[in-house]
Protein backbone atom coordinates (compact mmCIF):
# COMPACT_ATOMS: atom_id res chain seq x y z
CA UNK A 1 0.00 0.00 0.00
CA UNK A 2 1.66 3.40 -0.95
CA UNK A 3 2.36 5.92 1.39
CA UNK A 4 0.40 9.14 2.05
CA UNK A 5 3.84 10.99 0.42
CA UNK A 6 4.03 8.64 -2.42
CA UNK A 7 0.24 9.49 -3.46
CA UNK A 8 1.39 13.17 -3.21
CA UNK A 9 4.27 12.75 -5.73
CA UNK A 10 2.05 11.04 -8.26
CA UNK A 11 -0.72 13.78 -7.46
CA UNK A 12 1.95 16.34 -7.65
CA UNK A 13 3.49 14.41 -11.44
CA UNK A 14 0.14 14.60 -12.62
CA UNK A 15 -1.25 17.91 -12.26
CA UNK A 16 2.27 19.20 -13.49
CA UNK A 17 1.83 17.27 -16.99
CA UNK A 18 -1.46 18.99 -17.23
CA UNK A 19 -0.34 22.36 -16.80
CA UNK A 20 2.80 22.76 -18.80
CA UNK A 21 2.21 25.04 -21.88
CA UNK A 22 -0.47 26.82 -19.87
CA UNK A 23 -0.36 30.17 -19.16
CA UNK A 24 -2.16 32.63 -17.36
CA UNK A 25 -4.27 35.16 -19.08
CA UNK A 26 -4.92 38.35 -17.08
CA UNK A 27 -8.60 38.76 -15.68
CA UNK A 28 -11.14 41.04 -17.98
CA UNK A 29 -12.09 44.37 -16.17
CA UNK A 30 -14.22 43.98 -12.95
CA UNK A 31 -17.03 46.69 -13.34
CA UNK A 32 -19.66 47.74 -10.96
CA UNK A 33 -22.21 45.25 -10.03
CA UNK A 34 -25.76 45.77 -11.36
CA UNK A 35 -28.82 45.25 -9.25
CA UNK A 36 -31.86 44.23 -11.28
CA UNK A 37 -35.15 41.36 -10.48
CA UNK A 38 -35.99 38.35 -11.96
CA UNK A 39 -39.53 37.39 -13.31
CA UNK A 40 -40.30 36.20 -9.74
CA UNK A 41 -39.47 40.26 -8.78
CA UNK A 42 -36.55 38.80 -6.35
CA UNK A 43 -33.63 40.92 -6.60
CA UNK A 44 -30.61 39.35 -8.82
CA UNK A 45 -26.70 40.59 -8.65
CA UNK A 46 -25.51 41.00 -12.41
CA UNK A 47 -22.02 41.28 -13.49
CA UNK A 48 -20.21 40.30 -10.19
CA UNK A 49 -16.52 39.20 -10.51
CA UNK A 50 -15.85 35.79 -11.22
CA UNK A 51 -14.00 33.80 -8.15
CA UNK A 52 -10.65 34.15 -9.56
CA UNK A 53 -11.28 37.84 -10.55
CA UNK A 54 -9.48 39.10 -7.23
CA UNK A 55 -9.66 42.97 -6.53
CA UNK A 56 -6.36 44.06 -4.99
CA UNK A 57 -6.42 46.54 -1.82
CA UNK A 58 -3.53 49.43 -1.76
CA UNK A 59 -2.40 50.72 1.30
CA UNK A 60 -4.30 53.75 2.71
CA UNK A 61 -2.77 56.52 4.85
CA UNK A 62 -4.74 56.62 7.91
CA UNK A 63 -7.56 59.09 8.47
CA UNK A 64 -10.64 58.88 10.83
CA UNK A 65 -12.31 57.13 8.29
CA UNK A 66 -10.77 54.10 6.26
CA UNK A 67 -7.79 52.35 7.76
CA UNK A 68 -4.77 49.95 6.44
CA UNK A 69 -5.64 49.11 2.58
CA UNK A 70 -8.65 49.66 0.74
CA UNK A 71 -9.60 49.40 -3.21
CA UNK A 72 -12.66 51.80 -4.67
CA UNK A 73 -13.02 50.09 -7.81
CA UNK A 74 -16.00 48.30 -7.61
CA UNK A 75 -18.85 49.82 -7.25
CA UNK A 76 -22.68 49.44 -7.40
CA UNK A 77 -25.67 50.54 -10.01
CA UNK A 78 -28.88 49.53 -11.39
CA UNK A 79 -29.72 47.20 -14.21
CA UNK A 80 -30.66 49.84 -16.83
CA UNK A 81 -32.20 49.02 -20.49
CA UNK A 82 -34.95 46.15 -21.05
CA UNK A 83 -35.13 42.51 -19.99
CA UNK A 84 -32.40 40.22 -21.29
CA UNK A 85 -32.07 36.38 -21.92
CA UNK A 86 -31.00 35.58 -19.07
CA UNK A 87 -33.99 36.54 -17.12
CA UNK A 88 -32.91 40.08 -15.48
CA UNK A 89 -35.15 42.85 -15.74
CA UNK A 90 -34.73 47.05 -14.39
CA UNK A 91 -36.06 47.66 -11.11
CA UNK A 92 -39.01 49.68 -10.79
CA UNK A 93 -39.05 53.21 -8.97
CA UNK A 94 -39.86 52.80 -5.18
CA UNK A 95 -36.96 50.57 -4.41
CA UNK A 96 -34.88 50.76 -1.80
CA UNK A 97 -31.51 49.34 -1.53
CA UNK A 98 -29.42 48.22 1.03
CA UNK A 99 -26.01 45.77 1.10
CA UNK A 100 -26.15 43.08 3.39
CA UNK A 101 -23.10 41.36 4.99
CA UNK A 102 -23.32 37.55 5.03
CA UNK A 103 -19.66 36.37 5.98
CA UNK A 104 -16.57 37.72 6.15
CA UNK A 105 -13.57 36.97 7.95
CA UNK A 106 -12.62 39.62 10.87
CA UNK A 107 -10.83 42.77 10.01
CA UNK A 108 -12.87 42.93 6.16
CA UNK A 109 -14.45 46.47 6.09
CA UNK A 110 -16.99 47.80 3.91
CA UNK A 111 -16.71 51.72 4.30
CA UNK A 112 -19.62 53.87 2.90
CA UNK A 113 -18.27 57.59 3.04
CA UNK A 114 -21.23 59.66 2.79
CA UNK A 115 -23.18 59.37 5.38
CA UNK A 116 -20.19 57.35 7.00
CA UNK A 117 -20.74 54.14 7.93
CA UNK A 118 -19.13 51.04 8.36
CA UNK A 119 -20.18 47.28 7.54
CA UNK A 120 -18.26 44.29 9.34
CA UNK A 121 -20.69 42.27 11.32
CA UNK A 122 -22.65 39.52 9.29
CA UNK A 123 -26.64 40.75 9.21
CA UNK A 124 -25.41 44.45 9.19
CA UNK A 125 -26.89 46.29 6.24
CA UNK A 126 -25.76 50.02 4.46
CA UNK A 127 -28.27 51.88 2.77
CA UNK A 128 -27.68 52.12 -0.94
CA UNK A 129 -31.17 54.24 -1.76
CA UNK A 130 -33.36 54.28 -4.49
CA UNK A 131 -32.70 54.10 -8.49
CA UNK A 132 -30.82 56.91 -8.73
CA UNK A 133 -28.67 56.79 -5.57
CA UNK A 134 -27.38 53.64 -6.49
CA UNK A 135 -24.50 53.98 -8.63
CA UNK A 136 -22.08 54.44 -5.90
CA UNK A 137 -18.38 53.31 -4.91
CA UNK A 138 -17.77 52.69 -1.33
CA UNK A 139 -14.61 51.29 -0.31
CA UNK A 140 -13.48 47.72 0.00
CA UNK A 141 -11.24 47.86 2.96
CA UNK A 142 -8.93 45.07 5.19
CA UNK A 143 -8.77 46.95 8.48
CA UNK A 144 -5.55 47.41 10.80
CA UNK A 145 -7.17 50.31 13.29
CA UNK A 146 -8.72 48.47 16.42
CA UNK A 147 -10.66 52.06 16.71
CA UNK A 148 -12.30 51.33 13.65
CA UNK A 149 -13.49 47.77 14.42
CA UNK A 150 -12.07 44.10 14.27
CA UNK A 151 -8.56 44.14 12.48
CA UNK A 152 -6.82 41.41 9.93
CA UNK A 153 -4.16 39.80 11.69
CA UNK A 154 -0.91 41.50 12.27
CA UNK A 155 1.82 40.63 9.04
CA UNK A 156 -1.31 39.25 7.19
CA UNK A 157 -0.48 38.98 3.30
CA UNK A 158 -3.33 37.05 1.73
CA UNK A 159 -7.03 37.21 0.35
CA UNK A 160 -10.50 37.30 2.03
CA UNK A 161 -13.51 36.73 0.89
CA UNK A 162 -16.79 38.99 1.16
CA UNK A 163 -20.49 36.97 0.71
CA UNK A 164 -23.44 39.53 0.37
CA UNK A 165 -26.86 39.90 -1.20
CA UNK A 166 -29.21 42.96 -1.57
CA UNK A 167 -32.19 43.69 0.32
CA UNK A 168 -35.02 45.75 -0.65
CA UNK A 169 -36.96 47.69 1.88
CA UNK A 170 -39.07 50.06 -0.41
CA UNK A 171 -43.09 49.86 -1.61
CA UNK A 172 -41.81 48.00 -4.61
CA UNK A 173 -40.94 44.58 -1.80
CA UNK A 174 -38.29 42.54 -4.00
CA UNK A 175 -37.01 39.56 -2.20
CA UNK A 176 -33.67 39.50 -1.17
CA UNK A 177 -31.44 38.70 -4.02
CA UNK A 178 -29.42 35.21 -3.57
CA UNK A 179 -25.84 35.87 -2.07
CA UNK A 180 -22.81 36.64 -3.43
CA UNK A 181 -19.29 36.32 -2.96
CA UNK A 182 -16.49 38.77 -3.98
CA UNK A 183 -12.59 38.10 -3.28
CA UNK A 184 -10.12 40.53 -2.15
CA UNK A 185 -6.44 40.41 -1.69
CA UNK A 186 -3.46 42.11 -0.48
CA UNK A 187 -0.71 38.97 -1.35
CA UNK A 188 1.95 39.81 -3.53
CA UNK A 189 2.15 36.39 -4.62
CA UNK A 190 -0.21 34.86 -7.11
CA UNK A 191 -3.41 32.93 -5.50
CA UNK A 192 -1.81 29.65 -6.90
CA UNK A 193 2.09 30.14 -5.40
CA UNK A 194 1.06 27.58 -2.85
CA UNK A 195 5.01 27.64 -1.33
CA UNK A 196 5.14 31.59 -1.96
CA UNK A 197 8.45 31.72 -3.88
CA UNK A 198 7.05 34.05 -6.42
CA UNK A 199 6.00 32.01 -9.54
CA UNK A 200 3.26 29.18 -10.16
CA UNK A 201 5.36 26.16 -10.78
CA UNK A 202 6.05 22.47 -10.18
CA UNK A 203 6.74 22.84 -6.28
CA UNK A 204 3.15 24.40 -5.58
CA UNK A 205 1.41 21.13 -7.32
CA UNK A 206 4.00 19.14 -4.89
CA UNK A 207 2.72 21.31 -2.16
CA UNK A 208 -0.82 21.01 -2.88
CA UNK A 209 -0.49 17.49 -3.02
CA UNK A 210 0.63 17.11 0.42
CA UNK A 211 -2.34 18.83 1.89
CA UNK A 212 -4.71 16.46 -0.55
CA UNK A 213 -8.02 16.33 0.78
CA UNK A 214 -7.60 18.19 3.69
CA UNK A 215 -10.60 19.46 5.36
CA UNK A 216 -11.82 22.34 8.01
CA UNK A 217 -9.21 25.05 6.22
CA UNK A 218 -10.25 28.32 7.51
CA UNK A 219 -8.32 32.03 7.42
CA UNK A 220 -5.56 33.35 7.93
CA UNK A 221 -3.81 29.46 6.45
CA UNK A 222 -6.26 28.16 4.57
CA UNK A 223 -4.14 24.81 4.65
CA UNK A 224 -0.80 26.30 4.24
CA UNK A 225 -2.33 28.27 1.37
CA UNK A 226 -2.77 25.05 -0.73
CA UNK A 227 -7.01 25.51 -0.11
CA UNK A 228 -6.19 28.51 -3.04
CA UNK A 229 -10.32 29.08 -3.57
CA UNK A 230 -10.39 29.55 0.11
CA UNK A 231 -14.07 26.75 0.84
CA UNK A 232 -12.36 25.10 3.57
CA UNK A 233 -11.44 22.18 1.36
CA UNK A 234 -8.36 21.17 -0.85
CA UNK A 235 -9.40 19.17 -3.70
CA UNK A 236 -9.70 19.26 -7.86
CA UNK A 237 -10.94 22.92 -8.17
CA UNK A 238 -7.74 24.06 -6.02
CA UNK A 239 -5.60 22.04 -8.94
CA UNK A 240 -7.60 24.01 -11.54
CA UNK A 241 -6.40 27.12 -10.35
CA UNK A 242 -2.46 26.12 -10.02
CA UNK A 243 -3.52 25.28 -14.19
CA UNK A 244 -5.04 28.70 -14.83
CA UNK A 245 -2.40 30.49 -13.00
CA UNK A 246 0.44 28.22 -14.10
CA UNK A 247 4.14 30.24 -14.36
CA UNK A 248 2.53 33.51 -13.41
CA UNK A 249 4.32 35.84 -10.69
CA UNK A 250 1.66 38.56 -10.92
CA UNK A 251 0.26 38.91 -7.30
CA UNK A 252 -0.93 42.69 -5.87
CA UNK A 253 1.35 45.28 -5.89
Amino acid sequence: MMSKQTRSWIFGLIIVSWCYGVAHSDAQHIGDILIGRDADNRLIAVNVPGEKEIECLAPVSPNPFVSGYQSTKTGFDHLGGLADPNDSFPLASGVDIYVKLIDAEPGFHVVRLSPLAHLDTPGEMLRLGGITQIHQHWSWNFNTNPALGPTIPDGFQGRMKATLSFVDQGSTDYAESEPFTMVFSIDPNSPADVNGNGVVSTPDAFALAARWLDEDCAHPDWCGRADINLDGRVDWIDYSWIIDFWLSTQGCP
